[in-house]
């Protein structure tokens, strides 16, 4: 049957049941407004055999031939309340038998009570994933849930309490990332309900909504019964506050993507921001810019808090040109001069390679192809990274390896020798990357720095040097620092 067909609603309205005809109505609203369904699509409903998850399942079912979609039941046994998961599933399973449509379900292939994170996280992660799975088995286009507007309440309770910025306050997102959808958002939950005793159907009560350890339980049970007191509309003001904040909130992102779009750097999983450009933003887009890069980095900003934003901003603003912050998930944020970098923490481990003479050898360490050959002349049209040298002076081996302590140059124009250091420093290379800089080393000494072009003088080919060695190193993939590098050099000459 068609619940919102002329027929329906009209004998609807004989019995002056003007509250059912409302909450159809705003399931309908929801759906267009946020424009969650399109025509044609394949829709994985997350069934948990509870009030809320009955109504949505019901409700879509019922709309499915007016929206013009397919549905999937899907149904996640948590394996914490032996006895009662059981039941849940036989009971979604019967009734989702009835309505003639597919149904999976999962039992959870470990124990998801131990693990990093709140019991509630590692559930959530859990049942996300299944349902994810189920979506893409099935070829859908979209995952319903069942949260309504008292959830968004306690979720905007909750975050508030916690000290959540704005994305956090603006609470649980109607639609995400496009594929999420949350078609009664729009109702309370006595309306659903309402609903359910309306249309005679059955849900399963979960024992663990009672459980008052958990803080939105005590939010739903204690605090929101309070705030009632003051403002009988509690749930529908924070609901529509939290709107309001949403909306701001995309303007927000919208800006912060704009913004690193045209001045950030990407590369090999690595993102550089320019130090300079970005002091001159507001506070509040600084702010969110590095959130921005945080998620694209992370894929989320789980466990990422206020401190966190308000500590890298500050290394920003600092004095010293090297600094680092070290945040969840084994994330390093860098700033090295004028640029900050967004990476995953690694150690670079020293690396040494013997190179018995000409022909091509590929150094695993960085990544690189070494190629040596003898040449008449010296050709200055030859792509970076390749060096000409007087081969009277090399001797075989030569080895590739990066720095070591002590380690010291002669250049052009000085008298002795330079540590390797100190030009790293003068030259304002970050410390990270120093280490990754290849040395030619020959006789036991450093002739040669790639990628800084740093030489021996006294292994450069003279005019009158007729047995030349030419010897070039070619990267698979050009870092980003190296990109940085080549900037930042450039800028201070």
């Amino acid at each position: 049957m068609d619940l919102i067909g002329q027929s329906y609603i009209t004998s609807m309205k004989k019995k002056q049941d003007l509250r059912f005809i409302n909450i159809i109505t705003t399931v309908k609203s929801t759906i267009i407004k946020h424009d969650m369904i399109r025509l044609g699509d394949r829709i994985v409903v997350g069934v948990s055999g509870g009030p809320d998850s009955m109504c949505l399942l019901h409700v879509l079912y019922n709309l499915r031939e007016h929206f013009h979609f397919e549905l999937i039941a899907a149904h996640f046994e948590h394996g914490l309340r032996p006895g009662e998961d059981e039941k849940e599933t036989e009971f979604v399973s019967s009734f989702v038998k009835g309505l003639r449509i597919p149904f999976e379900y999962q039992r959870p292939v470990r124990d998801i009570k131990n693990g990093q994170g709140s019991l509630e996280e590692r559930a959530r992660l859990a049942r996300y994933a299944f349902l994810e799975e189920v979506r893409k088995r099935y070829n859908a286009h979209k995952i319903a849930l069942g949260h309504n507007m008292n959830d968004q309440a306690e979720t905007v309770i909750m975050r508030l309490l916690r000290g959540s910025g704005i994305s956090g306050l603006k609470g649980i997102p109607p639609v995400r990332d496009g594929v999420i959808i949350r078609p009664i958002i729009g109702l309370r939950r006595d309306d659903v309900l309402y609903y359910l005793q309306k249309r005679g159907l059955q849900y399963m009560k979960d024992s663990s909504n009672a459980d008052e350890t958990f803080l939105r339980n005590r939010i739903r049970h204690k605090l929101i019964p309070i705030l009632k007191q003051y403002q009988p509309n509690v749930i529908s003001i924070l609901s529509r506050t939290s709107e309001i904040i949403g909306m701001e909130d995309d303007f927000m992102e919208v800006r912060a993507r704009e913004w690193v779009d045209t001045n950030v750097l990407f590369k090999d999983g690595i993102i550089g921001l320019p130090i300079h450009p970005f002091k001159g933003l507001h506070t509040a887009l600084k702010n969110r810019v590095i959130r921005y890069l945080l998620k694209k980095r992370m894929g989320h900003l789980r466990r990422i808090s206020y401190e966190h934003i308000n500590a890298i901003i500050d290394m920003i603003h600092g004095k010293r040109p090297n600094m680092e912050a070290h945040l969840p998930y084994n994330i390093v944020v860098r700033k090295v001069y004028n640029w900050l970098l967004f990476d995953e923490k690694k150690e670079l481990e020293d690396f040494y390679y013997e190179i018995p003479g000409h022909g091509k050898y590929y150094l695993d360490a960085i990544n690189s192809w070494i190629i040596v050959e003898q040449v008449n002349s010296v050709n200055e049209t030859d792509k970076e990274g390749v060096i000409f040298l007087d081969a009277d002076m090399i001797e075989f081996p030569v080895v590739i390896r990066n720095m070591r302590a002590g380690d010291r140059i002669a250049l052009w124009g000085m008298d002795g020798h330079k540590k390797i250091k100190d030009i790293f420093i003068d030259m304002k290379i970050p410390l990270d990357v120093r280490r990754a800089i290849p040395i030619l080393e020959n006789k036991g000494l450093p002739i040669y720095l790639w990628y800084i072009n740093k030489m021996d003088n006294r292994y450069k080919v003279r005019s009158k040097s007729n047995n030349i060695l030419k010897i070039g190193l070619r990267m698979e993939k050009t870092p980003l620092w190296e990109h940085i590098y080549k900037e930042a050099s450039h800028a201070i000459g």
